[in-house]
């Protein structure tokens, strides 16, 4: 097995404590819904300065990888959702982003993601 460690430069923020959340919620969506494509590296530990994940193995696309892509994506998209948006404020990178959980997915959209 192997690990792959991200570090945050500025252990102020908490990127990486987010990102770990993130990367947690996603794989339990991915197992509740029993969508086998997709595969979320796993969270070995996380601090402010330290993320620690198993290592996924890089190797090019075959034909076959992408088509399950695209299922594993088309699956996850497809799952109902009462509300839309995130519980959690996080980062794209390392500028913050601001969520919310909003009845309507235009407002989410307009609020949080092009204003």
């Amino acid at each position: 097995m192997k690990i792959f460690k991200k570090y945050n430069s500025n252990p102020e923020n908490d990127a990486l404590i987010k990102e770990a959340y993130g990367l947690n919620t996603l794989s339990k969506v991915l197992k509740d819904s029993h969508n086998l494509y997709l595969k979320i590296p796993q969270v070995v530990s996380v601090s402010h300065d330290l993320l620690t994940i198993i290592a996924i193995e890089q190797q090019p696309a075959n034909p076959t990888q992408m088509q399950q892509l695209g299922i594993g994506l088309a699956l996850l998209h497809s799952i109902p959702q009462i509300h839309y948006g995130f519980s959690e404020d996080n980062y794209i990178g390392l500028n913050p982003q601001e969520n919310a959980v909003m009845d309507s997915w235009g407002q989410f959209f307009i609020h949080y993601r092009l204003q």
